[in-house]
Parts: structure tokens; sequence; C-alpha cells
């Protein structure tokens, strides 16, 4: 059976840094969300124009995405989605999708960060749509669409905070204590 990790947290709280150390220790299929968004924004304009913003992407076409890539998945995987759910509309959808779809949700770990954090590291990383009206732009779309989707796992009983302000070493180990790895 396939199962699945959702790991949330602001821009810059090293959810990717996470997921590269988790997959040294075991194979994993990772959901990018932001890859396939941006990999999307290569042909669509609109979806150019929205991250260029610092908006988020259209619910129903990241959907689309992130039931493409779990149908894909083999049935024995361990997967791993990196910035999904954002908003409360995509977790209640994700719910929906895993069950009809026989995938167990394993966790959703929230990579936690100081908003300064958050910025900061994001200026050093250099990306493109990396400057500092953006950024802070994308920290307040996060606080007010996915801090819901915390509360709604957090409700749930699968939510793990994570102290994500320490060194990625220490986030690390904890990441791992939690899923018993």
């Amino acid at each position: 059976m396939k199962k699945l990790l959702i790991i949330v947290g602001l821009p810059g709280s090293g959810k990717d840094t996470q997921i590269e150390a988790l997959a040294e220790r075991r194979k994993l299929t990772v959901i990018r969300v932001g890859d396939l968004v941006r990999e999307k924004a290569k042909n669509d304009e609109r979806v150019a124009r929205d991250l260029k913003e610092g908006n988020l992407a259209d619910d129903a076409m990241v959907n689309e995405l992130i039931a493409s890539e779990i149908n894909n998945a083999g049935a024995a995987d361990y997967l791993v989605s990196d910035g999904f759910p954002r908003d409360l509309d995509q977790a209640k959808w994700l719910d929906d999708f895993l069950r009809k779809n026989n995938v167990e949700l394993d966790k959703v770990m929230f990579i936690k960060v100081d908003d300064a954090v958050a910025l900061e590291r994001l200026l050093k990383r250099g990306r493109d749509d990396d400057n500092e009206a953006t950024i802070k732009h994308r920290v307040g779309v996060f606080h007010r669409q996915t801090d819901e989707v915390v509360e709604y796992y957090q409700n749930s009983g699968k939510l793990v905070e994570i102290d994500g302000n320490g060194t990625p070493t220490e986030v690390i180990e904890d990441i791992k204590a939690e899923l018993g790895w």
C-alpha cells in the first residue's frame, strides 16, 4: 500500500533539505509541488505570472498534478509531498483522494520556522523569484491559507510539529525520531 508523508512549512523552512536527508535513508517518491508548478509555468503564461507575483497556483490545476503523481507511483512506494496541501480545500480534497485511491496518510510534518529565519534563508538561496517583497508576500499567503491546514491536521491527530529553526542536522534527527527511522 502506498503511504504518504506530507511535509509542510514556510518557504525557506528547509523542506527540500530535510527531504533529501530522508531520501538518503529510504527510497522515496518525492512530489515537489513547487517543481511541478514551475514546470507547468514554462508553458502557461498565467501560472508564470502567478509565480512571479508570489501567488499560489490554481487549486484545480495543482490537484490534477498531485493526482497524476500519486497515481503514477508504484503500489508499494513511500510518497513525500513537499508543499501540498497549501490550503484547507486542498487538504480536504487530498483526504478524499487518498481514501478513494487506497493511499494511507502516514503523518503530516510541520517544519515550523520564524518568519525572519525563512526570509533570511530564501534571500541567500538566490532563485529568480526570491526577492524580499515576493518572499514577504509568500509568507503572508502561507499564514493566511496554510495555517488552517496545520490546524486541520492537528485536529485529526496526524500533525507532528518539528522545530525548523535549528541546524539541518538537528531538524532531520527530530524528523527521523518522529518517523521511527
